[in-house]
């Protein structure tokens, strides 16, 4: 294994490295990782580790890309649903209200009581059937 000995590292120069100047910035020491070891010990002045966890964000933010895709798609499948079942409702609604009114327009019809046509009774009182946008 590395070298795991942290006694006398500056924690206050390494983060300070990391959120301020670059200057007097202290790497911490690697710890072998199952063989895995830098050929000729870099690429551009970053090692392997460096570039596998590199390699390891871009995936990360790949997947989190096709996650975000997934996600919209299955809110615009729902609100499809949603908006199918909204109109089917409210169609089913005035269906009823229409049979019931049509009832009660020919129980009147030949005892002089006046009522609205069952167009002005459903202008005035059905459900839009439109779907929300």
């Amino acid at each position: 294994m590395g070298n795991t000995d942290l006694s006398g590292f500056d924690w206050k120069q390494f983060l300070g490295g990391l959120f301020g100047s670059n200057q007097g910035q202290q790497q911490l020491p690697r710890m072998a990782t199952s063989g895995v070891k830098p050929v000729n010990g870099s690429f551009g002045g970053l090692n392997i580790i460096d570039l596998i966890g590199g390699a390891g964000g871009l995936a990360s933010i790949y997947m989190g890309n096709q996650a975000n895709k997934l996600a919209k798609d299955q809110y615009n499948t729902n609100k499809a649903f949603g908006n199918t079942n909204l109109v089917n409702q409210a169609k089913n609604y005035n269906t009823q209200q229409s049979n019931m009114y049509q009832k009660a327009l020919d129980a009147k019809a030949g005892s002089g009581v006046t009522m609205a046509s069952l167009e002005e009774y459903m202008a005035k009182n059905g459900l839009n059937t439109n779907p929300i946008a």
